[in-house]
């Protein structure tokens, strides 16, 4: 007959592998990847659409090939989410090394009141260098549609006071003018700056 003590160890170490087991079995905690920058596995064409850029020049999205572009969509008439990130595309900007082939444009869905002129007077308030365009309401659903960007106009139209909503992710496209990936919200410079840098020297 077993003495109490060995039966005691044989019931600790029955405890023991049986918990060994259970934690053995139980799913692994994922790693959170906490990049900014989300990249397709695949890239996505854009529509092939005409838009008036704030020069008043016909463009079609070739003419955004030869560098990488972060672009905003959205209005000049927004209260907050725009010109939030606009300012953000500003400080990351600044935060990337001279020289990079990185580019920012607003592409504005209110095309109704974002005449060339107010484009070009909103975007190079925050930056000299920054770009805009907008096109039709039937161009820019089609567009927006092959980035996945959603927007909808509430209000009267017929008054200046009506709203938009839109995405607030923006939309990254590689020098081959192809939808590339999304930098979600809520936009970081710093963090965006040194993951664009990367991507784009890789």
């Amino acid at each position: 007959m077993l003495n109490k003590g060995v039966i005691i160890a044989i019931a600790l170490a029955s405890l023991a592998a049986g918990y060994f087991v259970a934690q053995s079995s139980r799913p692994k905690t994922p790693v959170i990847d906490d990049s900014v920058i989300f990249v397709y596995p695949q890239t996505r064409s854009l529509a092939a659409v005409s838009l008036t850029d704030m020069y008043g020049q016909s463009i079609t999205p070739a003419d955004f090939k030869g560098d990488w572009w972060v672009l905003y969509f959205g209005f000049t008439f927004c209260p907050d989410a725009c010109p939030m990130a606009l300012a953000n595309m500003k400080q990351i900007k600044t935060r990337l090394p001279e020289n990079t082939n990185i580019k920012f444009g607003l592409i504005s869905v209110d095309p109704q009141r974002d005449t060339p002129d107010r484009l070009k007077e909103y975007v190079t308030f925050f930056h000299p260098e920054f770009y805009a365009a907008t096109s039709d309401a039937e161009a820019i659903d089609a567009l927006t549609a092959s980035v996945n960007v959603v927007y909808a106009i509430s209000g009267d139209q017929s008054k200046d006071d009506y709203s938009v909503d839109h995405s607030n992710f923006m939309v990254l496209l590689n020098p081959e003018g192809e939808h590339a990936g999304i930098i979600s919200s809520p936009h970081d410079p710093e963090k965006i700056a040194v993951e664009l840098s990367k991507l784009t020297a890789s």
